[in-house]
C-alpha cells in the first residue's frame, strides 16, 4: 500500500475534513508523509471548490502548526493544486500540482469535471460537439500552465475523460485522440524533475474503473523514461488511500518507474 498522498484537500478548498483530521487518519493507515493540496483561487474566477484569497494565510500557517506538532509521527507539507487561472506567489509552499478545471472559449469559462452534463452542453455549444477540439484546447492549456508555473506534479493528465468511461463521449484509444496528448504529454515529460500523478480520484466516486492516465498513456511514460507517483485526491480523511491498490496493480504491471514524492522531498530537502 502507499506510504504518502500528495493530492489531499481540507476544508480550506472542495474538502470534507479538517486539515488535523487527515493528519490522523494519515498515521493511522501509517502513511510516513502527507502533503496538503487544497485548490488556489483563481485570478478572475470565482468557483465554489477552491480557497479563498484571505484564507492562505491561515491554511499555510495551520499546516505549518501541524508540520512540527507532528513531526515525530509523519512528515507533513504544504502544497497547492494550482490552476492556470490562478496568480500566487509560489515560493511560501512545498510542491505544486498543475491541473486545469477551466477552459475559456469564446469568453466563456466552461468547467472540465464540474459534471457530465455540463460537460456535454459546453462541448456542443462552444465546440460544435467536436471533443477532439475541446482535447486539443484542454492538453495546450495544461501544458502552458505545468511549463509557465514550473508545476512540481502534473494533475489528473487525462481528466477531461472522467466521464468517459466506456467511450461514451469519445474514443480516447483512438489515432485522432492520440495525436492530441501524445506530443502534451512529451512536452511535460522534458523535465525529469516533473513527475505525472496516477490518480484514483475518480475511482473513489465510481466514476471510472480506472486511474487517470489510462494504461495507453502510462505505457507512453515508460517508453519516455517519466517517473509516477500514485495519488488519491482525497477530499476526506478516508479516501487517502482509496484505489491505490489498483494503480499500483497497474503500474506494477506496466514497468512504469515510480516513486514515493514524500521520499523526494525529503531528499530534495537535504
Amino acid at each position: 500500500m502507499i506510504r504518502s498522498n500528495f493530492h489531499t484537500h481540507s476544508i480550506y478548498s472542495d474538502g470534507n475534513n479538517e486539515p488535523e483530521v487527515m493528519v490522523q487518519r494519515a498515521i493511522e493507515f501509517n502513511f510516513t508523509s502527507l502533503g496538503f493540496s487544497d485548490h488556489a483561487p483563481g485570478a478572475d474566477y470565482v468557483s465554489g471548490w477552491s480557497m479563498k484569497r484571505n484564507a492562505i494565510p491561515s491554511y499555510i500557517a495551520e499546516i505549518h502548526a501541524l508540520k512540527n506538532k507532528y513531526k515525530n509521527s509523519i512528515d507533513i507539507y504544504c502544497g497547492l493544486e494550482l490552476d492556470s487561472t490562478s496568480d500566487l506567489p509560489l515560493d511560501q509552499f512545498d510542491y505544486t500540482i498543475g491541473s486545469v478545471h477551466t477552459i475559456k472559449k469564446g469568453g466563456v469559462v466552461m468547467d472540465v469535471d464540474l459534471a457530465a452534463s455540463v460537460t456535454e452542453k459546453a462541448v456542443t455549444e462552444l465546440y460544435g460537439g467536436d471533443y477532439y477540439a475541446y482535447a486539443k484546447d484542454y492538453y495546450e492549456s495544461l501544458v502552458d500552465h505545468n511549463l509557465k508555473n514550473k508545476c512540481d506534479i502534473v494533475g489528473h493528465f487525462d481528466l477531461i475523460a472522467k466521464f468517459n468511461e466506456n467511450q461514451v463521449m469519445f474514443d480516447d484509444q483512438s489515432e485522432e485522440y492520440g495525436k492530441i496528448w501524445k506530443p502534451a504529454l512529451e512536452a511535460l515529460l522534458q523535465d525529469k524533475t516533473r513527475f505525472v500523478e496516477v490518480n484514483t480520484g475518480a475511482i473513489s466516486k465510481s466514476y471510472r474503473s480506472t486511474p487517470y492516465p489510462t494504461r495507453q498513456m502510462l505505457e507512453f511514460i515508460k517508453q519516455k523514461g517519466g517517473t509516477v507517483i500514485i495519488t488519491t485526491d482525497c477530499h476526506a480523511s478516508l479516501a487517502l488511500r482509496a484505489g491505490s491498490e489498483i494503480a499500483e496493480a497497474i503500474i506494477a504491471e506496466l514497468g512504469v518507474n515510480c516513486i514515493d514524492f514524500g521520499d523526494y522531498l525529503a531528499q530534495k530537502k537535504k
